[in-house]
């Protein structure tokens, strides 16, 4: 349901656009810094550590964290539970270092907890 939501009429096809699929590009090189999740008990565990050594082997900037006892989701559906407000936080703060001047806002009260990932400019860049 997730990737059919996100590619639309795309989905399974040849026509899904470059960018939008980092499993499916043999080269990974000159992609942004990344942050993936993972846990013990996930059920993309596997999928997605070799999504991160891909990416780290292109040499890109990737942080990947491992949590224990969360299966898939857990951020969406166990928002309040302490794993996910840990979880949520470091995401936050690695968003917020990794875009250099911005302020991690915390998570809404409600609505979809992963909207708290955003992150909003303090202000602009000087020279």
């Amino acid at each position: 349901m997730g990737w059919r939501s996100y590619l639309g009429q795309v989905f399974g096809t040849d026509d899904v656009p470059r960018y939008s699929v980092a499993a499916r590009r043999e080269d990974l090189s000159g992609l942004p810094p990344a942050w993936l999740y993972t846990s013990h008990i996930e059920l993309f565990h596997d999928e997605d550590v070799a999504s991160a050594q891909r990416l780290r082997a292109a040499g890109v900037d990737t942080t990947l964290e491992v949590i224990s006892g969360a299966p898939h989701g857990v951020e969406a559906w166990a928002a309040d539970s302490d794993i996910a407000r840990g979880l949520l936080g470091r995401a936050r703060r690695w968003l917020g270092g990794t875009l250099g001047s911005v302020e991690a806002r915390p998570p809404p009260a409600s609505g979809y907890p992963g909207s708290g990932l955003c992150a909003y400019p303090q202000k602009p860049r000087s020279g």
